[in-house]
């Protein structure tokens, strides 16, 4: 695919509140079902699932820097080629053998197959394949789309086998294992303010959020513009897009991001209090 253009999805940027109707029908479904059927695939997040199935889809052309529509149902065929992949894939990799369901290895079977659904490293971030399960793209193109795919097709079919052998799967949630925590050597030699992207009080915040509650994975780095774009208080300004934040991150800190994925449940429960909390002792130590 010689050009496969990046768009920003306009409407997954706005609060809950105001996301369109359709959307919120598949947040509705997703309460009740753990995946959406498109044709021979599954999407396992209402906001795949609107991307795919939206004709006019608002979104933002990062090359050429307009607004426009598009019709997302042209990215189903790159979806659905994907997530066959991502089931032949597993199949090939991790199909199940009567050694497997009554031999020796059939506890570290699990144990392997836990390990890649809940912390194989994808993109720099420990969630494994069941990203596609908890977060959603900001960003789409056929390459972003694909790998929704392919990983939707291994969750897919790792879903069966849980279901065909409930015994041999029991204790497939739990988490035998010390954490895994990315190992981050921390460049803490911070560029010179520049106020184009950030007023100084806003530059303080982010250094403090650079240095307490980032721990090394690129979802943290995009959640800390998320939280200073949408829920720091007015008196934080903060001007940098996404495109200049990515090219202040890799300047800075040799760091590329490559996708704006984001896990809304986490995200508003978890991260966005936390980096609260770290504003709050940052406010403290200037006093």
């Amino acid at each position: 695919m010689t050009q496969d253009p990046k768009y920003i999805i306009t409407a997954l940027e706005s609060s809950n509140e105001n996301r369109p109707h359709e959307l919120k029908q598949f947040q509705w479904h997703f309460e009740t079902e753990k995946y959406l059927s498109i044709n021979k695939s599954k999407c396992y997040s209402p906001e795949i699932s609107f991307i795919l199935t939206t004709k006019r889809l608002a979104v933002y052309n990062q090359a050429s820097k307009q607004n426009e529509n598009i019709n997302g149902t042209d990215f189903i065929e790159t979806y659905e080629k994907a997530f066959e992949d991502g089931v032949n894939e597993f199949n090939k990799n991790y199909g199940i053998t009567p050694n497997t369901l009554y031999g020796d290895n059939a506890k570290f079977y699990v144990q392997d197959l836990h390990m890649n659904y809940a912390h194989k490293l994808i993109d720099g971030i420990y969630d494994g394949w069941r990203f596609v399960q908890a977060s959603y793209p900001i960003m789409i193109n056929h390459q972003i789309i694909n790998k929704y795919g392919f990983y939707a097709g291994m969750v897919s079919s790792l879903s069966e086998i849980i279901n065909s052998y409930p015994i041999l799967f029991k204790t497939f949630e739990e988490c035998q294992h010390e954490p895994m925590e990315q190992i981050s050597n921390k460049q803490k030699n911070h560029l010179d303010f520049d106020p184009n992207l950030w007023n100084n009080h806003c530059y303080g915040l982010f250094k403090y959020l650079y240095e307490n509650y980032y721990k090394g994975t690129k979802r943290q780095l995009t959640n800390i513009w998320f939280y200073l774009r949408y829920h720091a208080p007015k008196e934080y300004t903060f001007n940098a897009t996404k495109d200049q934040y990515e090219d202040f991150i890799s300047r800075c800190y040799g760091i590329d991001i490559t996708n704006w994925d984001k896990a809304p449940t986490k995200f508003e429960e978890k991260d966005c209090p936390t980096m609260n909390d770290h504003r709050i002792n940052y406010e403290d130590s200037l006093k």
